[in-house]
């Protein structure tokens, strides 16, 4: 769409650059290299008085190592849409993302890549690891504030575009593409009380017969709905009642449906401090490609607070999180239940932001039924600097180790960084 005739079909149409360069040190049980990243990212939004539309694009790419030969170039090119149509009660939206090229998955959980969803401009110095992007809890709470609704937690699962790792990679060049396509009918039936309706397909490959080791091809569907309530009692208290009913089909020949139901009350202690208590249940009905099926009950549970104070000049904000709830891998249609913990802590003066985050889950499935059972630990710290609106810089360290079926398909690996990172945002027409 040209600048000159968007004031004619839109109200806003906004520009995001973005650009994250990265130097690593990075040891995978006692195999030291150095490599160097970067992802350029370019979003593009146009708003109208019922649609928004965007449409993002984000590569990857990585140089490693940079300190011997043969030196390799990785490439992954990440793409993604979304379309909405927005009423004053019914919201409907059609989200897409797309990605192909190649990783070396053996150093991929350091790498910190992002998804192209995420917003290319500047952060005001937040971390910029990937959000998880698979084996999604069920239920959770949030922690970044009264909670709104019954969702999951802010730590998830560690993984690549593709999904989960289920087998220990080499030192190796993996292609692979994966695709997501999902529909969200949302309708407001009173101010407290939304109901949903959800549709969604996942595809993914390996490009070689190498590569399709650790992606083999899958396709999944998916269909379901939930419904939330929110009754607020006082300026200081707010129950969410949320229920969510799921139900996946794997090419694998397996098969998930997934009813989850979660009361959660949110307390507003102090102006600064925030908390969130929930329980509930869950009942899976699953049947595997092996011909075992089986019917499980889960009682749920969350907890979180979040915390900021005054230090100085600057300010500290803690939060913490805890839940017990099934994840649904919506590719293999396997529901593993976990017990999961996340916790932050960050400080930021004027320009000076430091950050310390990390994420456990742990598996709690029986022996017997474990072929979908996910362990991890990740965890990172960094400091930096924002020296303008537009650039940052900033160093750290990543941590993260998994297994998978009780195998390790990544073992203990970490990483020593430094970065750049630089973003833009501009108006082309309209205003906000």
């Amino acid at each position: 769409m040209s600048p000159l005739l968007a004031p004619i079909f839109a109200q806003l149409v906004g520009l995001q650059l973005g650009a994250r360069t990265e130097g690593r040190y990075v040891d995978l049980r006692g195999t030291q290299l150095y490599e160097a990243s970067a992802q350029p990212s370019v979003g593009l939004n146009v708003v109208e008085r019922r649609t928004q539309f965007r449409v993002a694009y984000r590569p990857a790419l990585v140089l490693s190592p940079i300190d011997s030969s043969p030196r390799r170039l990785y490439a992954f090119h990440q793409f993604a849409t979304t379309l909405s149509y927005v009423l004053p009660r019914t919201t409907l939206t059609l989200d897409s993302a797309f990605g192909i090229g190649s990783l070396n998955l053996r150093s991929v959980g350091v790498q910190g890549l992002r998804p192209a969803a995420a917003d290319g401009a500047l952060n005001g110095g937040a971390p910029i690891n990937a959000p998880p992007t698979g084996g999604v809890p069920t239920s959770g709470v949030p922690i970044g504030g009264m909670p709104t609704t019954g969702g999951a937690p802010t730590g998830g699962t560690p993984t690549t575009p593709g999904g989960p790792l289920t087998e220990e990679p080499l030192n190796q060049r993996v292609r692979f593409y994966t695709s997501t396509t999902t529909l969200n009918l949302s309708q407001r039936l009173t101010k407290e009380a939304v109901v949903s309706v959800i549709a969604g397909s996942t595809t993914t490959s390996g490009r070689d017969d190498a590569s399709r080791r650790f992606y083999p091809q899958l396709h999944a569907w998916s269909l379901g709905g939930s419904a939330s309530h929110t009754y607020t009692l006082s300026r200081r208290d707010r129950f969410i009642g949320a229920a969510s009913v799921i139900k996946t089909w794997s090419s694998s020949d397996n098969e998930a449906a997934v009813l989850n139901s979660t009361l959660t009350w949110g307390h507003r202690f102090s102006p600064r401090t925030v908390g969130a208590l929930g329980a509930g249940f869950n009942v899976t009905r699953f049947t595997l490609s092996t011909g075992l099926a089986g019917l499980s009950v889960f009682p749920t549970f969350n907890v979180g607070v979040t915390h900021d104070v005054p230090v100085g000049r600057g300010g500290l904000a803690f939060s913490v999180a805890a839940y017990s709830s099934p994840a649904l891998d919506p590719l293999r249609a396997l529901v593993d239940p976990r017990l999961g913990t996340t916790a932050s802590i960050s400080y930021t003066r004027k320009k000076l932001f430091i950050t310390t985050t990390g994420t456990t889950a742990f598996s709690v499935a029986p022996a017997g039924n474990n072929s979908g059972a996910l362990n991890f630990a990740q965890a990172e710290a960094r400091t930096g600097y924002q020296l303008g609106d537009l650039t940052a810089v900033d160093a750290g360290a990543r941590l993260i180790r998994q297994t998978y079926g009780g195998r390790d398909v990544i073992p203990t690996s970490w990483a020593a960084f430094v970065g750049l990172t630089v973003g833009y945002e501009a108006i082309l027409a309209g205003s906000r």
